[in-house]
């Protein structure tokens, strides 16, 4: 593909146009003689430069994955076979969600066969899954009337994964990798729920611990030992639906520092960042972890395990999800954790109930599994949502009163929710957005520690 740079028309304007109007004015051989060598100049240069870029060839990776909102690089390799040194230049042609950092590239390619590697940084802005098919090349024809443009075909699929490591930073000492993640040791109340092995009667043994059969085939009392069970399934179902939307606001003590260029953040990255890492913690405390998300339908569903495999699963099923215009189904949800896990497990469920109807539609279905299942419902809120005047200090003006009014009937609406809950044996945490994880994850460690599960 052929361009024409400004030189050809710089010269256009000051050769062809005065030679154009000599020739209507005054016609004879001088102005069609420098016309026609005019053309014949412009037309040769582009001739000649036609296949100066046939032998470019660029190699990139078939596969890149990249966190949120982190700063990376995708490398490629430039390779030519040209007659003489060229300046090259690329342009990436990469989906703006990417957030690819100086698009436009020069590089100097030497004489005869050579390689060249390029990096583009790249800052992403939204999780997902991308594909970059192409890179256009341009370089100047040999005497640099024109631009020979050529596209360079990619087939790179990018996927983008959750930033966590702004989430971590709300919970560090969680997350060391020492007991209790950096918290001290601290014993277990009960003796376990899981059978251990067979001993012989002891005095002070519950009659309740006694195994009648055995006792009967070994003409003995014999008494079952149980121990703390270790390997427990934790699931966190994350509600995609229209209010996990809306946009949250930034702490400035953990969260990377943003761009104007960049989306504020909203209900469902929190959700997914405290899921991973919730999945994160009980691995490191020995428990298998699964994953599902749902709107008006089940979106995805992960079964609780461990190993980097697994981990690499979750990943994949939540690159993609995102908000959907629509109220979420705690039926179908219900229904689906009751009919397809058939193992007691803590179902950890991220969710709004802001809204009257979708309070009345999780206080009706949660009865499919909470006789089964622990069931956990965690709330994130703004901090306006709080008891009155439960912050000192907090009012100023006229305006703040009112907020605080309103936020304080906000919280005693959810108060009285989650007493509802609590009479059906359903835990709730009402939690600051920006307290999500820490508050998630301390109250897995006191389920663990009491036994609950």
């Amino acid at each position: 593909m052929m361009t024409p740079r400004t030189s050809l028309l710089v010269w256009t304007a000051l050769l062809a146009v005065p030679a154009l109007g000599w020739l209507i004015w005054a016609p004879g051989p001088v102005p069609a003689a420098l016309l026609l060598a005019w053309a014949g100049g412009a037309t040769l240069d582009a001739w000649r430069s036609r296949r100066d870029m046939a032998d470019l060839r660029l190699i990139a990776p078939d596969l890149a994955r990249w966190a949120r909102r982190q700063d990376d690089r995708l490398a490629v390799r430039l390779l030519a076979d040209l007659p003489r040194p060229r300046a090259i230049r690329l342009g990436l042609a990469a989906p703006p969600e990417l957030g690819v950092q100086a698009d436009i590239r020069q590089t100097q390619l030497p004489a005869g066969a050579g390689e060249v590697r390029l990096e583009w940084p790249v800052r992403p802005r939204e999780r997902g899954g991308f594909r970059i098919d192409r890179c256009r090349a341009e370089t100047d024809s040999r005497w640099g009337l024109w631009a020979v443009r050529r596209d360079l075909p990619l087939a790179v699929e990018v996927r983008v994964y959750p930033g966590l490591l702004s989430e971590r930073r709300r919970a560090p000492a969680l997350f060391m990798r020492r007991g209790f993640f950096g918290i001290r040791q601290q014993r277990r109340y009960g003796k376990g729920r899981e059978f251990e092995q067979l001993r012989d009667y002891q005095s002070g043994d519950c009659l309740d611990d006694i195994h009648w059969k055995a006792t009967a085939k070994r003409g003995r009392p014999v008494t079952k030992m149980y121990q703390v069970e270790r390997t427990q399934e934790v699931y966190v179902a994350v509600d995609a639906s229209r209010l996990s939307g809306r946009p949250v606001a930034p702490d400035p003590e953990n969260d990377a520092p943003g761009r104007a260029d960049e989306p504020a953040d909203t209900l469902i990255e929190r959700y997914v960042n405290a899921a991973l890492l919730l999945g994160r913690a009980a691995e490191m405390q020995g428990d298998l972890f699964g994953l599902l998300s749902f709107s008006d339908r089940l979106l995805s569903f992960v079964r609780a395990r461990r190993g980097l495999c697994h981990t690499r699963s979750c990943l994949d099923a939540v690159c993609q999800l995102r908000t959907r215009p629509v109220a979420p189904d705690f039926g179908e949800v219900c229904s689906f954790i009751r009919h397809r896990l058939r193992r007691r497990a803590l179902i950890v469920l991220l969710t709004q109930l802001d809204d009257p109807a979708l309070e009345e539609s999780l206080l009706r279905n949660v009865e499919l599994v909470r006789r089964q299942h622990l069931v956990l419902v965690c709330m994130p809120a703004p901090r306006i949502v709080r008891p009155l005047f439960g912050e000192p200090g907090a009012v100023h003006t006229p305006d703040d009163i009112y907020a605080a009014l309103g936020g304080h009937l906000r919280w005693r609406r959810l108060r009285n929710t989650a007493e509802a809950l609590r009479k059906k044996g359903v835990d709730f945490l009402l939690t600051p957005d920006d307290s999500l994880l820490t508050g998630m994850i301390t109250r897995y460690l006191n389920i663990k520690q009491r036994q609950t599960l």
